[in-house]
């Protein structure tokens, strides 16, 4: 599960990032990374239309939910299913508790709005004076919401309840948010006008907001998300040259890959297993951030299950799902070939992070009578002895400690005497 998992932010895009891109949905998989995780890969799946994607919160490998500019979309594991929107407008952040328990914030034409799931459907809690930019829970009654410039809002497991943050920069404009506790929060964002705008990173500590770290004025300059792994680990990114780590005494910049990339949402998993995506997908290993897949798209924001099963939500209704393990490709032998009789060396191709392979041999056709199905640990399978004169058909899949991909496409050979 995703470290700090009961947290959403919502970026305020500017407008020269915003382009015409694809609303894509991208769930990331694996190959190996220094550390031992694995390098995530990516799979598209079929999404109904739902206009663009601005978040996404995965709470297991079957309960996932995103949303935009139209209805909510949730995977059940096998598929995304359609769930209605009590109100109009754009969803721009959520963030789970529970199956049944999680929360959203966006806007339409006419107001401002916080919504809520139940476990049977989305029904509207609250109207926030300010748009929200970040929602953090810590529980069922402990959950707060951040407002553009001036606000702040708190439900108590009752109501919500407004307070002005009074921010310590002036026209300061939040962007993202996230916690370590009610007591340990932080905001990030900027100050200024465009193009001249400063970074800003702001801290909560149970009863009032002071700036917390300062960086250079440059032109769009902006942080756009923050994540907290531990109240000594916490990272800020946005479209600057650097990202910046807080290690509970101080701040200090971190370098990263050139052309540098655009951050708009930051997920971890672990202190060295953390995403980044916006421009790429970018991936912090515990020592180095490198980028490990572009996407040729803009992603709005990212959420992990666990290290091999990551998500990333971008624009217009595409979605592209993954697991640590990807479909495997049959190598040999050919398919439609003819074989002389006796045992058949079945291969295909091997994947870095997988555990095993499960095989399944049939006779006469793809649902014909079942010859053999074998669990190996090699990607290479010896069948017994076939009869002459049969048509034989055969598939695999990789598995790892906790799923297993798709099964290959059906193969077929003929043995011929």
């Amino acid at each position: 599960m995703n470290i700090r998992k009961l947290v959403s932010t919502f970026t305020l895009l500017p407008f020269f990032l915003l382009g015409n891109d694809d609303n894509f949905l991208i769930h990331i998989r694996a190959s190996a990374f220094s550390n031992g995780s694995c390098k995530l890969i990516w799979r598209p799946t079929d999404t109904p239309k739902a206009g663009n994607l601005f978040t996404v919160e995965a709470l297991s490998e079957n309960d996932v939910w995103a949303a935009g500019s139209g209805n909510f979309l949730h995977w059940d594991g096998t598929t995304w299913n359609v769930v209605a929107k009590p109100v109009a407008g754009d969803v721009r952040g959520m963030v789970a508790i529970a199956t049944d328990d999680v929360w959203a914030f966006g806007f339409n034409a006419d107001s401002n709005f916080i919504l809520h799931w139940d476990g049977v459907a989305w029904s509207k809690s609250f109207n926030p004076n300010e748009s929200v930019m970040g929602l953090v829970a810590f529980s069922e009654n402990d959950v707060w919401a951040m407002g553009l410039a001036n606000e702040y809002y708190h439900w108590n497991g009752v109501t919500w309840n407004t307070s002005a943050y009074g921010s310590p920069v002036p026209n300061a404009t939040i962007l993202g948010m996230d916690g370590a506790a009610a007591n340990e929060m932080w905001a990030v964002g900027y100050t200024g006008t465009t193009p001249a705008t400063t970074p800003i990173i702001l801290r909560f500590d149970g009863n009032a907001w002071s700036e917390h770290h300062s960086l250079p004025t440059g032109p769009y300059s902006y942080l756009y998300a923050v994540r907290v792994v531990s109240a000594d680990d916490v990272w800020a990114a946005g479209n600057l040259q650097v990202a910046v780590h807080w290690d509970g005494n101080a701040w200090s910049s971190v370098g990263l890959p050139n052309p540098y990339p655009v951050f708009r949402s930051l997920t971890a998993v672990a202190a060295d297993d953390i995403y980044g995506v916006g421009s790429e997908i970018v991936h912090w290993d515990g020592e180095s951030w490198q980028v490990v897949a572009t996407p040729g798209i803009l992603l709005n924001a990212v959420d992990a299950v666990s290290a091999s099963d990551v998500w990333a939500v971008g624009r217009r209704s595409k979605i592209v799902h993954g697991t640590s393990i990807a479909q495997v490709r049959a190598r040999a032998p050919k398919d439609n070939s003819e074989l002389p009789e006796g045992k058949v060396s079945l291969r295909w191709q091997d994947q870095d992070c997988a555990d095993y392979y499960k095989v399944v041999l049939r006779r006469d056709s793809p649902k014909g009578k079942k010859i053999t199905r074998a669990t190996v640990s090699e990607n290479e399978f010896l069948t017994r002895p076939l009869q002459p004169n049969d048509d034989y058909y055969w598939r695999v899949r990789a598995c790892d400690s906790v799923r297993c991909s798709d099964w290959s496409k059906w193969r077929s050979f003929h043995i011929v005497p």
